[in-house]
């Protein structure tokens, strides 16, 4: 994302970025006049001050000017995991000279991390029977010595297979189980559009 500045102040100060918690959010650029009155900014040291309203998290990290295009420099900043666990940030540019003085600084904005969706619950309370089958059969699986069986092509699958064991078409790459009460095979490893119910061949 990047963020333009008129002076030291934006058009919009207040952003949504990435989601709360996440180490791989957006790295954010802001764009400045590299001349900010009588201060080269280009000659002074950048650090982006953060700190949440909320808990008492504060952070100064310092970050590196680059020149872009007509007269303008660029200072990226990476936010880290330590930044996203807050739900949002107050955030400064702030740059000093060699003195550790300051010489200038921007306005405050406020950046924001959305919350996850958590939809792994809901589909579970959705779908109490579907998960707590697939759990048993994922236990009854990981209690085998050879839970997995691979043939070449679903003509060689058993005539009658085990609902215990999954068996893999290699030349299809994909994985299905023996349904007992229909005495049919059931792809459980491609897109579920895909899904169909088959005939095991002979051995």
């Amino acid at each position: 994302m990047q963020i333009y500045f008129t002076g030291n102040t934006t058009p919009v100060k207040s952003f949504n970025i990435g989601i709360k918690g996440n180490n791989a959010a957006d790295t954010i650029e802001f764009i400045l006049d590299a001349q900010q009155g009588n201060v080269d900014l280009s000659a002074c040291t950048a650090y982006v001050k953060s700190a949440s309203p909320i808990t008492s998290f504060a952070d100064k990290q310092r970050v590196e000017i680059q020149s872009a295009d007509e007269g303008k420099i660029k200072v990226s900043w990476s936010m880290l995991r330590k930044h996203t666990l807050n739900h949002s940030l107050n955030v400064q540019l702030q740059f000093e000279d060699y003195d550790r003085d300051i010489c200038w600084q921007t306005v405050s904005l406020q950046i924001h991390f959305d919350k996850t969706v958590d939809a792994d619950t809901e589909i579970e309370n959705q779908n109490p029977s579907i998960i707590q089958d697939l759990c048993k059969r994922v236990g009854a699986l990981e209690s085998k010595e050879n839970p997995t069986q691979f043939f070449d092509s679903l003509d060689e699958f058993p005539t009658i297979g085990s609902a215990d064991v999954l068996y893999v078409d290699i030349a299809e790459d994909r994985v299905y189980r023996w349904d007992d009460d229909n005495l049919k095979y059931i792809c459980v490893g491609s897109d579920y559009e895909q899904i169909k119910f088959i005939n095991g061949g002979t051995l």
